[in-house]
Order: C-alpha cells, then sequence, then structure tokens
C-alpha cells in the first residue's frame, strides 16, 4: 500500500515497505517511522505523521538545499565513516553522530527553528557533537554529555 498526498512544502507519502528497508540500510533498524527524500517526506504510517516528525524532516530538506544536496550526502558519508571506523561506533551510534542528525533531533520540537534557521548552519553540528538518545512516540530526545 502506498499513498500520496501534497502539503505545504512537501509531498507525503505512506509507503512501509519502503521505510522499513531504508532504515535496515541506513541505520540498522528496522522501526524508523519517516525518511527525508527530497521533495518527499515517506512515512511507515499514517500515526507516524505528526508536527515534530515533520519537522524534523523539513530541517534535512533546508540542509540538503545549504549543500546543494551532493554535498549533505558526502558530508553525511564522511561522518557515517568516521565514526564506524575511527570511533568503532555501530550503526545506530554513527547515523545520531552525523551532524545533520544532531541539527534536526536537536531542533524538531521547536516549530520556528526554520524560521531562524541561518544559511548553513548544519555546518556548526560538525564539531559540536553530544551524544544523544532519541527515544518515545513524541520526539524526546535525551543527551548523554
Amino acid at each position: 500500500m502506498m499513498k500520496l498526498e501534497r502539503r505545504k512544502g512537501y509531498v507525503l507519502v505512506i509507503a512501509p515497505r519502503f521505510v522499513r528497508w531504508w532504515g535496515i540500510l541506513a541505520t540498522g533498524r528496522s522501526d524508523i517511522g519517516a525518511l527525508a527524500l527530497f521533495p518527499f517526506i515517506i512515512f511507515h504510517d499514517e500515526a507516524g505523521v505528526k508536527p515534530w516528525v515533520v519537522n524534523h524532516e523539513l530541517i534535512h530538506f533546508r540542509q540538503a538545499m545549504d549543500a546543494f544536496f551532493i554535498g549533505l550526502m558526502l558530508l553525511t558519508f564522511i561522518e557515517h565513516l568516521y565514526a564506524r571506523v575511527v570511533l568503532r561506533k555501530s550503526k545506530q551510534e554513527a547515523y545520531l553522530y552525523s551532524s545533520a542528525e544532531q541539527e534536526a533531533y536537536r531542533n524538531q520540537n521547536d516549530p520556528g527553528y526554520l524560521d531562524r534557521r541561518p544559511f548553513g548552519a548544519v555546518y556548526g553540528y560538525i564539531r559540536n557533537k553530544q551524544s544523544i538518545i532519541v527515544g518515545g512516540k513524541e520526539g524526546t530526545v535525551r543527551y548523554l554529555d
């Protein structure tokens, strides 16, 4: 089953199998709820369409535009490789280590963040990493350091 719906600033897609497959590939987990592939936000199910999730994914859209799309993919790949090989982090830890995820998770619960976000803000997170744990259905983020 797949559903498409145009929304303000993005196209909503419900595609459970694709989200599960992408989650395993990117993070090693099959339980992710959504992902952003400009201009689409692809959700596992309609229950996951929540304002903080949409905001998280829209932050990724802005990051991609800042880095001319390919730059964000390169940055994420390099950071993931560094985290896995040098820092010996798990797939999930390496995913959370990336600058793009650091910015998105830290600001997903702030609905006004995109209005205030400066151009290139993702680059400020390259040196300013925090260990985070994401949990709960309401987008809670816990900082370990």
